[in-house]
């Protein structure tokens, strides 16, 4: 079930997700090292818990996919404050991608001339 542009939400169990194998997972932990240091992360899974977090076979089973521990921050946050961050932050690095695009673009046509 479609929640917002981008969330999914389901019953079910994590292991039973389509999504694992395309692209990097990362699982988002207070613990973790801090996601804008993560050069590409457009074509990754997101996994995070509640203010309880994953259970322990959740966590295996990350462990299993070689899943990358990353936090929006110092701070304890929501679960849906940390879905707006990390949103923001990948809408960001995209426009940022178009912008330098049409930069390189017009210096092109400028040497053209």
């Amino acid at each position: 079930q479609r929640s917002t542009p981008g969330i999914f939400v389901r019953a079910g169990d994590l292991a039973d997700l389509e999504v694992f194998g395309e692209g990097t997972t990362y699982y988002l932990r207070e613990d973790g090292s801090d996601f804008r240091g993560i050069s590409s992360a457009g074509d990754g899974t997101f996994v995070l818990g509640d203010h309880i977090g994953i259970g322990e076979e959740d966590e295996t089973f990350l462990e299993g996919l070689d899943a990358k521990i990353v936090s929006v921050g110092p701070t304890s946050l929501h679960a849906d404050h940390c879905i707006v961050l990390i949103n923001n932050e990948l809408d960001r690095r995209e426009a940022s991608t178009e912008m330098d695009e049409k930069i390189d673009e017009k210096e092109t046509r400028q040497h053209e001339f």
